[in-house]
């Protein structure tokens, strides 16, 4: 890696790891204040008689609009920080690879002024959507994690991945504007899980989790980066990681995505008496004591078996490389 490109990367870092800071005392402070108003309103509505109820309901909603603005004004931190790492990235790169000749280079700073740039765009708009969307309770009220979807993402990402102000909105009909698609979607901290089956949820959660750590680590870039992939590649090929280029790093945002959503879902591990276990995570708890194994077939109707024209692949290495390189990110929050 050129000089000039490591450059690049450290000063990215080093926004992105102030523009986390920042965000995240803001958005905690916002979860603070709805929790406190959601406890309120609910003393209010159960002891004050007649009144009780509607007054709850109105410091719910309270504290509820005020989380929503303490949220804006975070994405809006993530976003200026992202447009900030757009331009030096461009100065950086794309002057220094003039300089230096490095046309390579100055078409990677372009492409990156553009997409944090956009992405800054895209997830401050996110934000005021929300905002607008709470205001008028076209929007459901956001949960904190519970246990359980805790303990899934820390199986997954371990440190790495800050799970204090990931919040859950569930129901599609409850998510405003963005009921135009059934498909769950992430915006910043905040995941949209619709109207997701309760078999499916687990896996789903992984794959949107994924999408919170590339938020959390590269900034509002992401967002960019996954629609940009459903546009050029259309949204069934975004998907196929298997056709996406190696490393893991170099997959398109939603394939990174699906990978992990994958290797939660049909990994393996070995069992004391030799036979394999399947699903729900347990790929993710190999170690240098027990194997685990992740193959794959592109066969849609059961791509953990494939059949003559559609083999198993083998991508174990490929999934602990990836899964090890995730964990060993620290947390920038």
């Amino acid at each position: 890696m050129s000089l000039l490109k490591r450059l690049k990367k450290k000063v990215a870092k080093a926004i992105n790891k102030v523009a986390e800071k920042v965000s995240n005392t803001i958005e905690e402070a916002g979860n603070n204040i709805s929790d406190a108003a959601n406890d309120l309103g609910d003393t209010v509505a159960r002891n004050v008689p007649i009144i009780g109820p509607a007054v709850g309901t109105a410091v719910r909603w309270m504290g509820r609009v005020s989380s929503g603005i303490c949220d804006l004004a975070a994405t809006a931190v993530k976003g200026a920080g992202a447009v900030l790492t757009g331009v030096t990235d461009l100065i950086i790169g794309g002057i220094g690879g003039l300089i230096t000749g490095d046309w390579g280079l100055v078409k990677e700073s372009l492409i990156g002024f553009i997409e944090n740039t956009i992405g800054g765009i895209l997830i401050l708009g996110g934000g005021f959507i929300s905002l607008i969307q709470t205001i008028f309770g076209a929007q459901h009220r956001k949960t904190k994690l519970n246990k359980t979807e805790i303990n899934i993402l820390r199986l997954v990402f371990r440190e790495s991945l800050d799970t204090k102000n990931i919040c859950i909105i569930k129901g599609r009909s409850g998510s405003g504007v963005y009921r135009f698609t059934d498909r769950p979607f992430t915006m910043g901290n905040i995941i949209y899980m619709k109207d997701t089956d309760p078999a499916d949820w687990n896996k789903t959660l992984v794959h949107e989790g994924v999408h919170v750590w590339q938020y959390q680590h590269t900034g509002s870039r992401y967002s960019a980066d996954a629609l940009g992939a459903q546009f050029i590649l259309g949204k069934d090929r975004s998907y196929q990681w298997w056709k996406e280029p190696t490393p893991w790093t170099e997959f398109n945002a939603e394939a990174q995505g699906k990978f992990f959503e994958h290797m939660y879902e049909g990994g393996e591990l070995q069992q004391p008496n030799g036979s394999w276990a399947r699903g729900d995570g347990c790929f993710f708890r190999g170690d240098a004591m027990t194997l685990n194994q992740f193959r794959f077939s592109d066969f849609e109707e059961d791509p953990w078996v494939g059949n003559a024209d559609h083999p198993l692949q083998e991508y174990t290495q490929l999934g602990n490389e990836t899964t090890d390189y995730v964990r060993n990110q620290p947390s920038e929050r």
